[in-house]
């Protein structure tokens, strides 16, 4: 049977900018890579849907999720934003206790013949009880001074005295130099610590530089809040410690 032939008139054409947009789309397809190799160039046509698509994706994302992602790897934000966090901390002293109390029970401390120590600040672990604890027990107790760009730890006793030194902190008036080979044990000042021991300091590089070629067994104390979750940003030269010790944890 022969089939009937259809009325041009009656024949559904496509609207015109379909088959234009259709067309466009062909010719779109079948067009090379421009000869640069450039990602996202806006001068060639085959790229400019890549391009849109990429700021799009961008657009998408919250601004402000991103900004705290790049200021995560600045040391100085990072630095202001934990002592922020440090002075808020609430209950330092009950905190203080108990993280003395877990260093005393580390084996290490109970062994060592040598321990180096700080004057801590107001917003940080109260190093007091450990330096009393460690010269009642007949230890020989260190404490650093900064000369220059280099830091020297120098014994102290009961009768010690004190002056104000480097940022602000205390130093010891001993002249009694303490050899690095000697010391058994160091507990180590920080801001922040994360899971890999990696430790965020007060930016001058004094204990990284210091503890480059020790042999002593590094001790990092802080409060719970100054763990960071995610990994901090470290260089080459950054050390990490033996172990950290909080009011949570007891040491890890």
């Amino acid at each position: 049977m022969q089939k009937p032939q259809r009325n041009k008139e009656n024949q559904i054409r496509k609207p015109q900018k379909l088959r234009r947009k259709r067309q466009n789309k062909n010719n779109l397809t079948r067009r090379q890579p421009p000869a640069c190799g450039c990602l996202f160039c806006v001068k060639h046509t085959f790229f400019i849907p890549l391009h849109t698509s990429y700021i799009s994706f961008i657009s998408f994302l919250n601004y402000k999720k991103i900004n705290i992602i790049i200021n995560l790897m600045n040391k100085d934000v990072l630095r202001k934003h934990y002592k922020q966090l440090r002075r808020d901390i609430a209950h330092k002293e009950q905190k203080s206790k108990s993280i003395c109390e877990a260093v005393k029970r580390l084996p290490i401390w109970r062994t060592a013949h040598t321990v180096a120590l700080y004057a801590s600040l107001p917003d940080e672990v109260d190093t007091a009880p450990l330096i009393a604890a460690a010269l009642e027990a007949g230890k020989t107790v260190c404490m650093p001074k900064v000369q220059g760009s280099t830091m020297q730890f120098f014994q102290i006793t009961d009768a010690c005295e004190y002056t104000t030194g480097a940022f602000g902190i205390r130093e010891p008036l001993s002249e009694i130099p303490v050899d690095k080979e000697t010391i058994d044990m160091i507990i180590v000042p920080l801001l922040a610590a994360d899971r890999e021991h990696y430790r965020l300091g007060f930016g001058g590089g004094y204990y990284n530089r210091y503890l480059a070629d020790a042999q002593s067994s590094t001790i990092g104390i802080c409060f719970r809040e100054q763990l960071s979750p995610v990994p901090l940003p470290h260089e080459v030269h950054d050390i990490t410690l033996d172990m950290i010790i909080t009011d949570e944890n007891g040491g890890r």
